[in-house]
């Protein structure tokens, strides 16, 4: 048994381990110091923070931040889990670049700025947050820095329903906030049938950083489908899909893109194809903008959009099979705290995240399972990680120190 001399010994080296480290880093010359920092994985640079002023101060400049989160988005993303099992808002991460399988644990965020919220979306290491009352709370957030900024929230009238966005556009260098804002009745057939112009759905736009105050960018007449509401940051545009109001034999959803920068909306070029039709999500796959299509008897059809905005060349590149986790077989049970309307729409049972360095495809199932599809051997494999969860919501992330008001070079 380890005496208490012992114990205080383990202390005094493993100060002076530390002193004598930031004695060195500090001798070293600026670059190399920051090209060491900014190849760890975001876990690691969190604790180097703690370690002295100094390593405290260098995470702080806005170089070393954009250095990592540059070679952060070459690697394989955080993925972070919300949950409200058993335990109500509760927001977890797993580092997947991390090297050390150890590091590659479930571990726990403190969210102590809301005690119930949604999971709007994530861009450049930051999250954007949204309250459960009718005023629509929201904030900005980085979890591994826990800087936040409230943002001037929004009454939700009794015949309108909210779908937010939350984006970056490369070269403003400026984040936005968008609230696309739907009438309840949009689907009214006398509404359509009278006028097929008929405007159903406005949106508004909120920039970081400047007097914060929304403004309308326009009313359209189309309405977002609310199963697929999650909206896909993208080439400085957020999108989503969209139903159009008026009768259109050749499509029956139209992706949408609101362009952070001219804050114009504009329709995604799609294929006249037959294929290209069914229940449809949005999903950024290899640096490209993807749909995913979800088939009878759980066939998944990935479409790869391979030069943005162009409409011959989407692709449709991977097709994934009908798969059962040995864990559903196991536990079929259903959580009574999961809405049927998540866990009866398709896209709930099977969620495309993204793509993995390895060339495997991440996939949720039934928020509760992570899986990876190997589209070369067709084979999946079921993803385990020490303290995972029973129940979540998984949301793409890439872990950074970034804010609001950091350059970010793109």
């Amino acid at each position: 048994m380890e005496s208490i001399c012992d114990e205080q010994g383990k202390e005094s080296n493993l100060e002076r381990d530390k002193q004598t480290g930031t004695m060195v880093m500090e001798c070293l010359p600026q670059e190399i110091v920051f090209n060491i920092l900014s190849s760890l994985p975001i876990s690691s640079l969190v604790k180097i923070k703690l370690v002295s002023r100094s390593f405290f101060n260098l995470t702080l400049d806005p170089l070393l931040v954009n250095m990592h989160f540059l070679r952060r988005i070459e690697n394989d993303p955080c993925l972070i889990l919300h949950t409200d099992y058993p335990i109500r808002n509760q927001v977890y991460f797993i580092d997947l670049s991390a090297e050390n399988e150890n590091d590659k644990k479930v571990k726990e965020f403190c969210v102590p700025i809301m005690p119930e919220f949604d999971v709007i979306g994530s861009c450049n290491g930051l999250l954007c947050l949204k309250g459960p009352s009718p005023m629509n709370e929201l904030y900005i957030y980085n979890p591994f820095t826990r800087d936040h900024l409230e943002l001037p929230g929004s009454t939700l009238d009794f015949d309108k329903e909210q779908v937010f966005g939350f984006g970056f556009h490369p070269s403003t260098k400026e984040y936005k906030v968008v609230k696309i804002v739907n009438y309840k009745n949009a689907f009214s057939a006398l509404s359509v049938r009278e006028n097929s112009t008929v405007k159903r759905s406005e949106a508004y736009i909120l920039t970081l950083g400047s007097s914060s105050t929304w403004r309308s960018i326009g009313k359209f007449p189309y309405t977002i489908i609310r199963w697929v509401e999650s909206h896909v940051i993208f080439n400085g545009r957020l999108h989503w899909i969209f139903w159009p109001l008026y009768y259109d034999s050749s499509k029956c959803f139209q992706p949408m893109s609101i362009d952070l920068a001219d804050e114009q909306l504009r329709e995604v070029p799609i294929p006249a194809s037959e294929d290209f039709k069914g229940m449809c999500d949005l999903v950024v796959l290899g640096g490209c903008l993807s749909a995913v299509f979800y088939r009878i008897r759980g066939i998944i059809e990935i479409w790869v959009m391979k030069k943005y905005d162009v409409r011959e060349s989407w692709i449709r590149e991977f097709c994934i099979g009908d798969y059962v986790p040995g864990r559903l077989e196991l536990e079929p049970d259903v959580d009574p705290s999961f809405s049927l309307s998540k866990l009866y729409d398709r896209r709930g049972l099977v969620k495309v995240l993204c793509l993995l360095k390895s060339g495997e495809i991440l996939l949720e199932y039934m928020y509760r399972v992570l899986v990876s599809y190997d589209p070369k051997s067709g084979t999946f494999k079921d993803r385990s990680f020490p303290g995972m969860l029973n129940w979540f919501e998984s949301f793409v992330h890439v872990g950074s120190l970034n804010w609001i008001d950091t350059p970010i070079d793109m």
